[in-house]
């Protein structure tokens, strides 16, 4: 009788540390794919949202400054025209009363809205908050970098702005007759994504004649 032994070969140590090797190749590129993966996900999702943010600021912006008009106690349209400020008097709700609005990079980068209604203080009417006048506030954008890069957000032109030219400098507030808003919106100026820039320019309906 023959007997036939059938023997089975075994992985040797050094083809055992391969497959292990190439194990470990797959899943370190299988982990830096999914890093990169997500990474974008999530810089395409803050752009997203710096851009609906962007866009309601300036929605905002835009749909306040031009019915700028005379306040409820006969003072001028516009109060403040600086920089990084502007403040004005317009009826931004369904009353009669004009409502003081506005518009601020306040010091941790974030584009603020104020809107003040005056109240009858002493038998007449007040934008004083001390005299019973309310404020809201509201946050409109955040990780602005104008203060970074040293950008006003907002630049000031007169009645001869024809659509190119300088902004005007150290001017009277009654000089005004177009207002543009200018946004640099990025959380870290070091990294992606790269900052989104918006602008948008209003006349203010009330002083287009003057």
């Amino acid at each position: 009788m023959v007997s036939i032994f059938k023997t089975k070969k075994a992985f040797t140590l050094i083809e055992l540390l391969v497959v292990i090797f190439i194990m470990l190749v797959l899943i370190v590129g299988s982990v830096q794919i999914f890093i990169v993966g997500n990474r974008n996900i999530n810089i395409m999702w803050e752009q997203l949202a710096t851009q609906n943010q962007a866009n309601f600021a300036v929605n905002r912006f835009i749909d306040y400054t031009r019915t700028a008009e005379v306040s409820s106690i006969g003072a001028y349209p516009l109060e403040v025209t600086n920089p990084y400020e502007l403040t004005f008097y317009a009826n931004v709700d369904s009353d009669s009363l004009i409502e003081k609005v506005k518009f601020w990079l306040d010091s941790n980068n974030n584009f603020e809205q104020s809107i003040t209604k005056p109240n009858m203080s002493s038998g007449q009417l007040s934008y004083d908050t001390t005299d019973g006048a309310t404020e809201t506030v509201l946050q409109l954008a955040h990780s602005i970098s104008n203060f970074a890069i040293s950008k006003p957000i907002f630049l000031y032109y007169d009645k001869y702005y024809n659509g190119s030219g300088d902004a005007l400098v150290n001017f009277n507030t009654t000089d005004v007759r177009m207002i543009k808003l200018q946004l640099q919106l990025e959380r870290d100026v070091t990294k992606s994504p790269v900052p989104l820039n918006v602008e948008s320019t209003v006349l203010v309906r009330s002083l287009h004649n003057n």
